[in-house]
């Protein structure tokens, strides 16, 4: 409350000014508030004081300013993880539920996690998991950036100890059916990468050998016949490289990259794997290891098929099956070479 002033009036008895009743308590007020601040008795309300707010407001605390000369009042706000409950009457209530992991939309670690020894387990690993992940922290993480299980694991890769079954045993692929697989076709290029719609590549193929060809003028950087190397990018982009180790190379600030720019060649153009040698019989790439079942044991086996020489031997080497004398490069068991020769 402020000083309140006695109104004294003009003349004496001339009626203006305080009546002896109100100018009594103005003196009174006056007094019980000067003797609240001496501690002498009485009261005085907070607000009267002259450096608080008339108004205190709802749910608030007094503070004061950078100044230290006036008393403000201010609301206690919860940030991130932080939960305020002024509703009760004796208390605030200030909670933590940051530590709450199961609580929190957009966890995050701060640092190293320690699994002290414990299990971690049931992680998703899909394409909607990695947008849900992007989405909830603003990122670009791809399926390649996700932690995996091991029964993921081992129903994707190679064992270097072998697979079930025996130990050590690796089971390998049958024959394709065709070599088409070794081929896709560049339906256009974006950013400087090749666009291929579900091209099948991934991480682990960064580095493959590819060839490049177009029915029509090559592509501008690009040039039939010559082999690029590939780096994963999206599931429908790669980049080429003009070397293996450029398209394993992880610093984005050092690796070089053919930028092929949008709309360029024309004709069809196509990549296919480096490896595929059409001269070898079936359809495997040369590099690839074969199953059992399509190659000869050396310690003595039974074909299935015709085996091919390298060359005749002696003076008939070189010699076409044309030339005189010179047969097949086919290999012909005893009674075949008995009845030729009685036959000459």
């Amino acid at each position: 409350m402020a000083k309140q002033s006695v109104n004294i009036g003009v003349e004496g008895n001339d009626g203006t000014g305080d009546s002896i009743r109100e100018s009594f308590r103005k003196a009174n007020e006056n007094f019980t508030e000067l003797y609240a601040v001496f501690g002498q008795g009485g009261q005085i309300s907070f607000r009267s004081l002259s450096d608080v707010p008339d108004q205190l407001g709802a749910y608030k605390v007094p503070q004061s300013n950078a100044v230290g000369d006036e008393i403000l009042m201010k609301s206690i706000v919860g940030g991130q993880g932080i939960t305020v409950d002024s509703l009760q009457a004796d208390e605030i209530k200030i909670s933590n539920t940051g530590t709450i992991i199961s609580t929190d939309s957009t966890p995050s670690l701060g640092g190293p996690l320690n699994a002290a020894n414990q299990g971690i387990a049931n992680p998703d690993i899909s394409t909607a998991a990695v947008l849900a992940l992007n989405v909830a922290h603003g990122t670009s993480f791809t399926l390649d950036d996700l932690v995996i299980t091991r029964g993921y694991s081992d129903a994707r890769y190679l064992r270097s100890a072998g697979g079930p079954g025996a130990s050590g045993q690796v089971r390998l692929r049958t024959e394709p059916a065709s070599a088409n697989s070794y081929t896709f076709t560049i339906e256009a290029f974006s950013g400087g990468n090749v666009v291929a719609t579900g091209h099948g590549f991934e991480v682990n193929s960064n580095g493959i050998a590819y060839k490049y060809n177009s029915t029509g003028t090559d592509a501008t950087g690009l040039s039939s016949g010559t082999t690029y190397y590939l780096r994963f990018v999206t599931v429908d982009q790669v980049s080429l490289h003009p070397s293996e180790e450029e398209a394993q190379n992880n610093d984005d600030s050092t690796r070089v990259r053919i930028s092929v720019p949008a709309g360029s060649g024309s004709g069809l153009q196509t990549m296919f794997d480096a490896a595929y040698d059409n001269v070898l019989a079936g359809n495997w790439i040369s590099t690839e290891a074969l199953p059992r079942e399509s190659v000869v044991r050396r310690d003595g086996d039974t074909m299935t098929g015709a085996l091919y020489l390298h060359d005749h031997p002696g003076a008939h080497a070189g010699a076409t099956p044309q030339s005189p004398y010179a047969y097949s490069l086919i290999t012909q068991n005893k009674e075949y070479v008995a009845d030729e020769v009685m036959a000459w």
